[in-house]
């Protein structure tokens, strides 16, 4: 999956928790969180979500990890 990733998107920068990338098919940004981003290798899928923060509509990558416990 992060093959697939790194096709559609592209890493822009860098922060403590979340990195900023660009949607290369929308060409809009998007922000993707350290810990999903890390998870990447065994995720089934992700999506572009928007998420209401601090009054503005901000759209965030989710991923989606399987995991038997």
């Amino acid at each position: 999956m992060r093959k697939k990733f790194n096709e559609r998107f592209t890493i822009i920068s860098m922060a403590k928790s979340s990195l900023l990338v660009l949607d290369n098919e929308t060409r809009k940004e998007a922000y993707i969180h350290r810990n999903a981003f890390n998870h990447l290798d065994d995720a089934v899928d992700f999506r572009v979500v928007t998420r209401f923060i601090a009054g503005k509509d901000i759209p965030w990558v989710e991923v989606l990890v399987w995991r038997a416990l």
